[in-house]
């Protein structure tokens, strides 16, 4: 099934209220969807979010990988991210 931009929109919503409620594991999910949803304005957003969730959750290796995925990404990608995020990685 294909996700339309406004379905996308709505698991990237719906995964950060998540992650803020503390609903880890299903946050990752959603995140994780939103990310292999090939959205090129939401992938981006979801990984740097999908850093935090498996910080939080203390896996190292999926937070190190998803780093590597966020520098992967186009530099227009990067660039819609915060210019201090993308150096603290």
């Amino acid at each position: 099934m294909e996700l339309t931009r406004e379905d996308v929109k709505a698991l990237y919503e719906h995964g950060m209220a998540m992650s803020q409620s503390g609903s880890l594991p299903y946050a990752a999910q959603l995140l994780e969807t939103v990310a292999a949803s090939g959205q090129p304005l939401f992938t981006g957003y979801a990984l740097s979010e999908l850093v935090q969730v498996y910080r939080k959750l203390r896996n190292e290796g999926l937070e190190m990988g998803t780093i590597k995925r966020i520098a992967q990404l186009s530099e227009e990608q990067r660039k819609l991210l915060e210019p201090k995020w993308i150096a603290a990685c």
